[in-house]
């Protein structure tokens, strides 16, 4: 079978998309063609797949020449990753007559809320012009699959064959942590201020000052240009630093080599509902947790993660300080979140539910 995979929104090494879904659909003898845009990065010629970067300098642009890339090769079937290739996939979709699967990775309403830069009624009048939008192409989509459990009940209700399909990390050797003495504090993703990454600058800095043995690692890249730029301008340490994307890969021997993971969102209705991929990471590369007290991210946590307050700086600083100076709490944190990972939070486990999706 062949099967079309296309999004404007994702990295080629995304881990959800090349790491499980594509891998998972090669050992099962698919042919993957992956159309991606302006990624400046292709994969390989010995890669399994076969990847299609395309240029364009707008999006319509790039779903014209996606449409004529998509024709020419004739999938069987048609995933997307973003909402603004519904109109895309539907001409794919009608041309050839297949099946279109929507891969829907946010929680939109939620999103558009809490970072739309618009205020009071014209952020209300343009983000229901962008839930009717894409609520005017569900009928078109054969079937919908998400990692988050919330999106399932409400795409259901809007007509959309639903299949959970967690974004669990693949099971991996983990390496032995650095018997050295610092304490790597890290924090991967997208760096805004509503993730609370001003407030995380502003603890470790206290924390460094007494504890010149404490680094902060920041992996991501900005959400708002200018970001970066202006949390730098609260860090007085070098052992506070910046870091860009890097492969995913690269990503995971970092977290082997840190010891505490930090999840310090504000509490935005977005994260009650978003389910953070680095949540997993930390518990599969063994690093103990500390995240905001949100019902979504302690019911993923449970036991293998310490909790604070929202926005509570000085919560979030005297949790920190104690997993510091307590390594026998950190073993057992990451002792609990690892059995989670090898017990149930692993693609293994889910992996015939993504299959079924897109190969039924």
């Amino acid at each position: 079978m062949k099967i079309a995979v296309i999004t404007i929104g994702h990295h080629p090494d995304d881990d959800r998309i090349q790491k499980k879904e594509i891998q998972s659909l090669l050992n099962h003898d698919q042919n993957v063609l992956l159309l991606t845009w302006n990624q400046k990065f292709t994969q390989s010629p010995s890669e399994m797949y076969r990847h299609v970067d395309i240029e364009k300098s707008r999006l319509n642009l790039f779903k014209k020449e996606a449409l004529r890339v998509a024709l020419r090769y004739r999938p069987d079937r048609i995933i997307i990753h973003e909402f603004e290739l519904l109109p895309l996939g539907t001409k794919i979709k009608k041309r050839l007559k297949i099946p279109l699967i929507y891969d829907i990775h946010d929680a939109h309403k939620e999103m558009w809320s809490t970072f739309s830069s618009r205020k009071g009624f014209k952020k209300f009048v343009v983000n229901n012009i962008l839930n009717a939008f894409e609520t005017f192409y569900l009928h078109n989509v054969d079937r919908g699959m998400t990692p988050n459990p919330t999106l399932v009940e409400r795409y259901r209700d809007r007509g959309v064959p639903m299949v959970f399909v967690p974004n669990y990390p693949r099971i991996i050797q983990i390496n032995e942590k650095s018997s050295q003495r610092r304490t790597r504090i890290i924090y991967h993703g997208q760096i805004s201020y509503e993730r609370g990454i001003g407030d995380l600058i502003e603890v470790c800095s206290r924390l460094i000052d007494k504890l010149p043995d404490v680094s902060l690692d920041i992996y991501g890249s900005e959400r708002v240009p200018g970001t970066i730029s202006s949390l730098k301008k609260q860090i007085h340490s070098n052992a506070i630093s910046f870091h860009s994307h890097v492969p995913h890969d690269k990503m995971l021997d970092l977290l082997m080599t840190a010891h505490i993971g930090v999840i310090p969102f504000q509490d935005f209705n977005l994260f009650r509902v978003a389910v953070p991929t680095k949540i997993f990471e930390y518990m599969l590369c063994e690093c103990a947790i500390v995240t905001t007290d949100l019902p979504l991210l302690r019911s993923l946590a449970g036991n293998a993660a310490l909790y604070f307050d929202a926005g509570n700086k000085e919560d979030l600083h005297n949790k920190l300080l104690g997993l510091i100076n307590d390594t026998d709490r950190r073993k057992r944190l990451v002792l609990r979140g690892r059995k989670r990972i090898v017990d149930e939070y692993n693609w293994e486990s889910v992996e015939d539910n993504f299959l079924q999706a897109v190969l039924n």
